[in-house]
């Protein structure tokens, strides 16, 4: 049976909201999903799930862990440590059969709202489709406007052997782990509408979260989006599904 693993990444700082959002992934799951694991990804410097805390989820999905080692803290080089230990670890448990079966990884961060109650399953069949298209890597939403370099969002879809293919000791000088690799994802990514990177902004228009401001007229609405700094996307989120 082949899987995918929606990874949620958290130090200390945001590890609340974290866990908030797991519980609403969670809930938005009518019956439990063994195809689909959850695996939360704690900074070097952060608690890790606990066994109580992960019951909460086991009834919905298998629910694994880990902890990143590179102690490195702020942005961008923390979250760059984090991304580059999860990868090479997903690299790692791929090798080893625990994630033989494993089809992508759905990489996200707290500050991430599905805003549709098949938003896996949507991502997942965009994803098959990527994969006849190129030998994609990335799946995600690309911006070519008020970002340091074009580039797919980190919050996206990912090959679960990404180490294998991508050279991880690149230049990252004042950039995010996406930014640099991105030179590395040409002509192996996919830009697609149901990923929204709304990225530090506020008081975010319905409009402009209905419909992905990246892509052409016509093109499915988004069913995750991301970076959004207050409530938009939550308020936004349960108003769409009716929750």
């Amino acid at each position: 049976m082949r899987r995918a693993v929606i990874s949620i990444s958290y130090f200390d700082g945001d590890r609340a909201d974290a866990f908030k959002l797991a519980r609403f992934i969670a809930d938005l799951e009518p019956a439990y999903r063994p195809d689909v694991e959850l695996c939360f990804v704690a900074r070097h410097d952060a608690m890790p799930i606990t066994p109580s805390e992960m019951t909460q989820f086991i009834t919905t999905f298998p629910v694994s862990w880990m902890r990143t080692t590179t102690e490195e803290v702020g942005h961008p080089k923390g979250s760059n440590a984090m991304a580059i230990d999860f990868f090479k670890e997903s690299l790692h448990r791929v090798r080893d059969g625990s994630w033989g079966e494993v089809e992508a990884i759905i990489f996200i961060e707290p500050d991430c709202v599905p805003v549709a109650k098949d938003w896996i399953n949507q991502l997942m069949r965009e994803w098959m489709w990527a994969k006849t298209v190129c030998d994609v890597l990335a799946l995600g939403c690309y911006r070519d406007k008020d970002v340091d370099v074009p580039h797919i969002n980190g919050n996206a879809v990912w090959h679960p052997e990404l180490a294998r293919h991508i050279d991880f000791a690149c230049d990252y000088t004042g950039k995010g782990w996406d930014s640099a690799i991105a030179p590395q994802l040409i002509g192996r990514k996919v830009h697609t509408s149901l990923i929204a990177n709304l990225w530090k902004e506020t008081n975010v228009a319905e409009s402009r979260m209905a419909r992905n401001p990246f892509t052409p007229e016509g093109t499915p609405p988004p069913v995750l989006i991301h970076g959004v700094k207050d409530d938009s996307a939550w308020n936004f989120a349960r108003k769409q599904m009716k929750l």
